[in-house]
């Protein structure tokens, strides 16, 4: 029985790819369990959503009325559903269902600067569906300076939350957070 003597040169693209795959998956392992640390990080911070069933109870507040959660103080003063799209043709986003615009006065009664994160604004349905803010929606909105940018103390914005709710969602209340931290404001939408 005779071997075939193997030219080295042919090898070379075998392993090269090999080593490619190998590479790739390794680098793929690596940024999950980066972002595994990530999500724990954030959350022992306070910077991921508390679950659901560990959050108190939102306080009870009034359409057109001051209410506070934390540094924030909110007023709940318009809402308007069935938009299909925000924005420009060029410069604008579609709905997948329709946009509900929920028109929101916030005041800073902190004495630090603050943001009103968009992530922690929800909408619910009469269906107890929850419906969390649209920030990317909310910026087409507004001309004038967003609710979701830096509010100095003592400053108060008006501006526009954006919920992309299924054709026909009626919206029937909205929670209203300064942090995952806080209990929320929940104010009954008309």
């Amino acid at each position: 029985m005779a071997y075939e003597r193997i030219d080295p040169r042919r090898l070379w693209p075998w392993i090269a790819g090999a080593l490619a795959v190998l590479m790739i998956m390794g680098l793929i392992g690596l940024f999950a369990v980066i972002g595994r640390i990530a999500n724990s990080v954030s959350a022992g911070l306070g910077l991921a959503p508390a679950p659901a069933t560990t959050r108190r109870e939102a306080v009870a507040g009034r359409f057109n009325e001051v209410v506070a959660d934390g540094a924030f103080q909110f007023a709940v003063t318009g809402m308007r559903c069935g938009a299909r799209r925000v924005g420009s043709d060029e410069f604008g986003q579609k709905a997948r269902g329709e946009f509900c615009m929920v028109a929101v006065t916030v005041r800073n009664i902190g004495s630090h600067a603050g943001t009103l994160d968009g992530t922690f604004q929800t909408a619910y349905a009469a269906t107890g569906e929850a419906f969390p803010s649209e920030a990317g929606a909310a910026m087409y909105v507004s001309r004038r300076a967003s609710i979701l940018e830096r509010i100095g103390p003592g400053a108060r914005v008006r501006g526009t939350l954006v919920f992309d709710v299924p054709r026909g969602t009626r919206l029937t209340s909205i929670v209203l957070r300064d942090s995952a931290r806080t209990r929320g404001v929940r104010i009954p939408l008309r």
